[in-house]
């Protein structure tokens, strides 16, 4: 869908800005600007993936963007910063940030959702994906071998998502961006394989990273504290660590990380989506204003 309307008579220089730049927040407040497209629903997502798995979704009365500046730079803040933006200068209150759940729910400082402003409801979008049936079901016939290769990298990614949760409720200044997962991995051994001591591993690259001093029995208490052990893995995994694994050991089918993840847009699928909590909030946030958006 284009943004702009040509036939609207617009000052020269905000046409050369809006037709020059990424700036998604930009792009909407351009648009509203033309009466027809003031009655849309607006839903702003962390990247161009996340809008290519919700787009699909919607009526032709909503518009899907990823949360882009003029750096052509995404994520969650630019998800906050364009809600918050467009709300607070009443461009339109038809517009809702969509961001990944990630672990704010272990954050020392509890983090609270705004009116326009819904997550995944699990860690991430990947997760809500791979959580579903569809997707599940999808993947099994795709390639015979995906269940028993989510089985075996389902307990490397809780273990890392759990890392993952100490990093973040320990509010760790290091980054952990750096921290390479196929070190699990034993691509010598035939069939190649997870490497023994695989939990060491993770948890010795960790410390290397950040300077902390974790070991099993700190993260066993830590877990105990957080009842992590009792959580379902799609709120626990942290979806890139989950679709990397499976494209490790998908190895000898040669399925790539890269192809598992568009595969899981592809399978998602309408029946799936709409049973989740998220969607059962845009629903109701669309109601609001009279809208059927799916």
């Amino acid at each position: 869908m284009t943004c702009i309307n040509r036939r609207l008579t617009m000052p020269r220089d905000l046409k050369k800005t809006v037709n020059q730049t990424k700036d998604v927040e930009g792009q909407i407040r351009a648009a509203l600007q033309t009466p027809m497209k003031r009655g849309l629903l607006w839903i702003i997502t962390e990247s161009d993936y996340d809008r290519r798995v919700y787009e699909r979704f919607f009526m032709s009365n909503v518009v899907v963007r990823p949360a882009y500046d003029e750096h052509d730079q995404g994520g969650c803040e630019h998800v906050l910063r364009i809600v918050r933006n467009i709300v607070m200068d009443r461009v339109t209150q038809r517009i809702i940030g969509i961001r990944d759940a990630d672990y704010q729910y272990y954050l020392p400082t509890k983090y609270v959702y705004h009116n326009n402003l819904l997550h995944t409801d699990e860690r991430d979008i990947e997760m809500m994906m791979l959580s579903s049936t569809s997707v599940q079901r999808g993947l099994a016939g795709w390639n015979a071998d995906f269940p028993a290769k989510i089985n075996m990298v389902k307990p490397v990614a809780c273990y890392l998502g759990k890392i993952r949760i100490w990093h973040v409720a320990r509010e760790v200044a290091s980054s952990i961006k750096k921290f390479k997962i196929a070190k699990v991995w034993d691509y010598q051994s035939v069939p190649q394989k997870l490497k023994n001591g695989w939990k060491r591993i993770l948890i010795d690259q960790y410390n290397r990273l950040t300077g902390q001093n974790v070991n099993p029995k700190r993260l066993s208490a830590f877990k105990k504290r957080y009842g992590l052990d009792d959580i379902q893995y799609g709120r626990l995994c942290r979806g890139h660590d989950f679709v990397q694994l499976l494209g490790i050991a998908m190895v000898n089918s040669r399925h790539s990380s890269r192809e598992i993840q568009e595969k899981l847009v592809t399978l998602y699928s309408q029946t799936d989506f709409a049973a989740t909590n998220l969607a059962q909030n845009i629903r109701a946030f669309a109601d609001r204003f009279g809208m059927v958006v799916m």
